[in-house]
């Protein structure tokens, strides 16, 4: 069902509220499994996106899931006309990811980014209470970089299957103190020449938003 593209970020918040009412929901939206996979790394990072075009009026986003097509979502006016189309991804290292969202769920905490020990493998892991470490603001930055670099020349690999398309990197800013350090984690995205339409690198969280073309 197409949803009003200004409207799109708090129904995706609404979407993601539905996983806290019983320990079991909450425990799949922890661990990123099925439908809330797609929702944290398309869904959301296409709802912030849709939430900083002000242009966007009377525009809806059609969310194409598990679609065989070679893009993620449309938007398009109330009559139908086509505005834009759309790949989706999101900039995490999706292992390291795993094992953070395991670490939480075994010990209620783990360090913002890097690879938590472990042993094991997916059926049999075990993961240790990790040590605390800490992390300077350059180094946060510095990582959050790297993750949109590999985002963006993931897709940038396989731009034969996105003819005329636009691409959305959805990025965790949480850590981020300021728009010169976003600005910073974007800079392998704005010194290229994108073959993409545009490539629009949002904060899922809200804060941050760049378009480049």
């Amino acid at each position: 069902m197409p949803i009003v593209a200004w409207h799109a970020y708090e129904w995706a918040q609404n979407l993601l509220k539905r996983y806290h009412y019983d320990d079991e929901s909450r425990r799949i939206l922890q661990l990123g499994k099925g439908t809330a996979s797609k929702i944290l790394g398309e869904v959301l990072p296409l709802a912030a996106y849709a939430r900083q075009r002000k242009d966007f009026e009377d525009v809806y986003l059609h969310y194409f899931s598990s679609s065989p097509q070679s893009f993620d979502a449309e938007f398009r006016i109330r009559e139908g006309e086509l505005v834009e189309r759309t790949e989706v991804t999101i900039a995490i290292n999706g292992f390291e990811e795993q094992i953070r969202r395991e670490t939480i769920e075994q010990h209620g905490w783990s360090p913002g980014f890097g690879l938590n020990e472990y042993t094991g493998s997916v059926r049999n892991r075990e993961i240790p209470e990790p040590e605390h470490r800490l992390h300077g603001q350059e180094e946060a930055v510095a990582n959050l970089e790297s993750l949109v670099e590999f985002a963006y020349a993931k897709k940038v690999r396989n731009i034969g299957k996105y003819p005329g398309i636009s691409l959305v990197i959805g990025v965790d800013c949480f850590a981020l103190n300021s728009k010169a350090e976003f600005q910073e984690v974007i800079s392998p995205v704005v010194a290229t020449k994108t073959p993409f339409e545009a490539v629009n690198v949002v904060d899922i969280n809200g804060r941050f938003y760049h378009r480049h073309k």
